[in-house]
């Protein structure tokens, strides 16, 4: 006798013999399964990847060759389960195959792969691929939102400070750097800056946080 069960993960329908060992299954394919269980071989990326969470709207998932995860709309699950994903630099999440070359996850799901353009993390966290928090646009756009340099010793993007005791608050508009005047703290310099990029960059805008 055969039972029909759905999957948890795909939600496809699937039948089983009624014995207690089949009974236990609650993924239908080899894919499904080996996504959430992971391969069990010993190279540095697992062959499938894992699903550690699911619900209705988010899904998590663990990169094959880290222990740490990304998120995408569980929607788009099946789709990007076509592929296997691993950290690349930076954070992101990439496949490698010969048809198709490294492939990113965010520009896969806004299927902007090979295309021209470039897709945008809006809240800067490239682990976060949710659709809702991703966003088409070209290299200076791209640019526009980067977020404050390493290098930076004020803790504000576009403020450095000067030689008596002041600060000075500039912007980069088309690869032209704009003054914005000298200020005697670098909150204010730092104000100075949010105004200017919302002018310039509107919905781009890397602004600073200040308290």
């Amino acid at each position: 006798m055969e039972l029909v069960k759905i999957c948890k993960l795909c939600g496809r329908t699937f039948y089983v013999n009624s014995n207690y060992y089949f009974k236990r299954r609650e993924y239908c394919g080899k894919k499904c399964s080996s996504s959430i269980n992971g391969s069990k071989g010993r190279g540095i990326r697992k062959k499938y990847n894992t699903v550690v969470k699911i619900n209705k709207d988010i899904t998590e998932i663990k990169f094959t060759n880290s222990d740490e995860t990304f998120i995408i709309d569980t929607k788009n699950l099946e789709k990007v389960l076509q592929k296997t994903w691993y950290k690349f630099k930076m954070g992101y999440a990439a496949s490698n195959n010969r048809a198709d070359g490294v492939v990113f996850l965010h520009s896969f799901i806004m299927r902007l792969h090979n295309k021209n353009g470039m897709v945008d993390h809006r809240d800067h966290n490239v682990k976060n691929n949710k659709e809702e928090n991703l966003r088409i646009c070209n290299y200076s756009g791209n640019n526009r939102n980067c977020i404050m340099p390493k290098n930076n010793t004020t803790g504000f993007k576009g403020v450095r400070k000067l030689g008596n005791n002041k600060y000075s608050a500039f912007i980069k508009v088309n690869y032209v750097q704009k003054y914005l005047g000298a200020f005697n703290d670098k909150k204010s310099a730092a104000i100075a800056y949010n105004k200017a990029a919302e002018k310039y960059f509107g919905e781009f805008a890397y602004l600073n946080e200040i308290n």
